[in-house]
């Protein structure tokens, strides 16, 4: 077989066999260029319907899997999207009795590379899905909206989930879904204010000179998401460290709502001396997955201001020396689980600083505590 679909080209063989219940079918195609953009048709209704959501609410067309069964091989040199083009590819595909398998998946992909498997079986009203895709060494640079804005930060993802949903829709596959999500990426740097959510609050945070500086130098980044029926959740797994300032993250992602509720706390390190951050104690990443919204945690801000004005302002002083002593070297391997998510510059009998410390925010406690009174 020869095939040629505007700028879409498939060679090979093809067998149909249906003499059994089921017509069978087995094909082996290669191309040189898959363009999907020629197959995409027109969906900007459907997008602005659903454009406060990530995952479809629409029903599966599950049917499909019950038709026919099929196993097809097809390796591509070039697959293009509206954003990339991937190379290389190679998909193993089989379709058997309501179950739906691509395994091995392989390509290149913005400088990495992906392998992995997905299975997608229907029962009845409920369809399973099994994930395990590994994703190294992509370079976020070579990436639609990233171009010009990032450099470096090549990153690793690995995502191992499963889920089941009574329904038949990605949205309710996603409220069922166990698992683990991880993604980490090297140093690199972000050019002014290039990345969505990252231009305001999260940016000034990482890089408190963010707008008098022509990039914000990106040591390190890790999320890393652990999965129970359909809420991701970690603890001090969100790390961020800049040349000036290091961020750890705890809170949750409810995937059925794709409400956000996280909490990141920032620390300036040692050398750079305190910022608005610090004061602030804590920003709220909240919204949803379509629109993330980053906004300063007001509680926080009013509980660090009081203390503040009760001792006259050393209570922001002894926070800054105690965040700068208990600080965590090294908040990406925590964040990965390599060691515990606190340590300490020194160890054994608390030293005259850190007493300093314990005395001066002792002192502001009680104003603290009836601040946060305020909010119960």
């Amino acid at each position: 077989m020869k095939l040629l679909l505007g700028k879409t080209d498939f060679s090979g063989d093809v067998a149909v066999n249906v003499s059994g219940k089921r017509p069978d079918i087995t094909a082996n195609l290669s191309s040189s260029m898959i363009n999907l953009v020629d197959f995409a048709g027109d969906d900007k209704e459907k997008t602005k319907e659903n454009k406060n959501r990530i995952f479809s609410p629409e029903p599966l067309s599950l049917s499909g899997l019950q038709a026919v069964n099929a196993k097809v091989t097809i390796n591509a040199k070039q697959v293009k999207t509206s954003s990339l083009v991937l190379g290389k590819t190679k998909i193993v595909a089989s379709l058997k009795d309501s179950n739906f398998l691509i395994k091995p998946l392989s390509t290149l992909i913005a400088g990495g590379s992906l392998n992995g498997n997905i299975n997608l079986t229907a029962s009845g009203k409920i369809a399973a899905l099994t994930t395990d895709i590994s994703l190294k060494g992509l370079e976020p640079s070579q990436i639609g909206d990233l171009k010009g804005k990032i450099s470096g930060a090549k990153t690793d993802v690995t995502i191992k989930v499963k889920g089941k949903g009574n329904g038949n829709s990605v949205s309710q596959i996603m409220a069922g879904l166990n698992g683990n999500v991880l993604i980490k990426s090297g140093g690199g740097a972000v050019k002014g204010f290039g990345i969505g959510i990252a231009n305001t609050s999260l940016l000034t945070m990482l890089n408190p000179m963010a707008e008098s500086s022509a990039e914000t130098k990106l040591e390190c980044l890790v999320m890393n998401f652990d999965i129970k029926n359909g809420i991701a959740t970690t603890n001090k797994g969100i790390a961020a460290v800049t040349r000036e300032m290091s961020v750890i993250g705890s809170g949750t992602i409810d995937l059925k709502t794709e409400k956000i509720n996280i909490n990141i706390k920032p620390s300036a390190r040692e050398g750079l001396g305190l910022n608005a951050g610090q004061l602030a104690g804590m920003l709220k990443l909240g919204g949803t997955l379509a629109e993330p919204s980053p906004t300063v945690d007001a509680k926080s801000t009013l509980v660090a201001a009081g203390a503040a004005v009760a001792t006259g302002g050393l209570s922001v002083l002894a926070k800054g020396l105690l965040d700068q002593t208990t600080a965590d070297a090294d908040p990406c391997a925590s964040a990965l689980g390599q060691k515990p998510a606190t340590t300490s510059k020194k160890e054994g009998a608390p030293s005259a600083a850190t007493k300093i410390v314990d005395t001066v925010e002792e002192t502001g406690g009680s104003v603290t505590d009836k601040t946060k009174s305020l909010f119960r």
